[in-house]
């Protein structure tokens, strides 16, 4: 029996092989392109710019998977059915919209190749039905217990580690150098906590997104002030 593991949340892809035969695959990934998970209060690109709110997949990313599967198809097309087989495959996803969608636009592009009235029913049934699509089943779990995929699930060493890491001279240094533009960015923001080496990541990430999709930066915002 051969399986294909596929998991939607990190970017790497591991094979085993025994002697000359490769009899397991684990392609693992992250999510596609996003909008951001928030932004900060003075940004004028709210969720309303999003069309699916915050944190969704976006088109892009559906189109990032889709190809992604596709490769995947052309790497391993030897080794795995053109079409689903229920005991190939199993996919593994993290509970979040953006993942389970990455996952399902990742399956589209690896299976092209299924047949009418066996792996999707025919036009003449179904007249709107997606060309060649065959669904296959993302599994996931609750996130409060996803040890697996989740990096935020509660974990004692985790915080303990992060807890060692900001006593760190170079941690405290890098904040102490700092303080000055975290107090400019915490007043061109609105952030309603002074901006830290802990939250800075909420500007970034907005603005990183936000390029990507052509919305325009504030004024404050210069590539000098972007790139530190």
């Amino acid at each position: 029996m051969r399986y294909l593991a596929q998991i939607g949340f990190l970017a790497a892809i591991f094979h085993q092989v025994v002697g000359d035969n490769l009899i397991l695959v684990h392609a693992v990934w992250r999510h596609g392109d996003r909008a951001p998970t928030g932004t900060f209060p003075t940004d004028t690109n709210d969720e309303s710019k999003w069309p699916q709110g915050w944190g969704q997949l976006t088109t892009i990313g559906m189109q990032e998977h889709y190809t992604l599967g596709a490769r995947l198809r052309a790497m391993y097309g030897n080794f795995i059915s053109p079409s689903y087989k229920a005991d190939e495959i199993y996919v593994r996803s993290t509970d979040i919209d953006r993942t389970l969608m990455s996952a399902m636009s990742n399956l589209a592009g690896f299976y092209q190749a299924g047949t009418v009235d066996v792996d999707y029913p025919s036009t003449a049934n179904v007249p709107n039905w997606p060309s060649s699509w065959s669904p296959v089943p993302v599994h996931t779990v609750d996130i409060s217990t996803d040890f697996i995929g989740y990096s935020l699930t509660d974990c004692a060493r985790a915080d303990q580690l992060i807890e060692q890491f900001q006593q760190t001279d170079s941690y405290k240094n890098l904040t102490a150098t700092n303080q000055q533009f975290f107090a400019r960015l915490t007043n061109f923001t609105g952030f309603p906590i002074p901006v830290t080496l802990e939250n800075l990541y909420v500007i970034q990430d907005a603005l990183f997104i936000e390029s990507v999709h052509n919305l325009p930066w504030p004024a404050w915002c210069t590539a000098d002030v972007y790139e530190k």
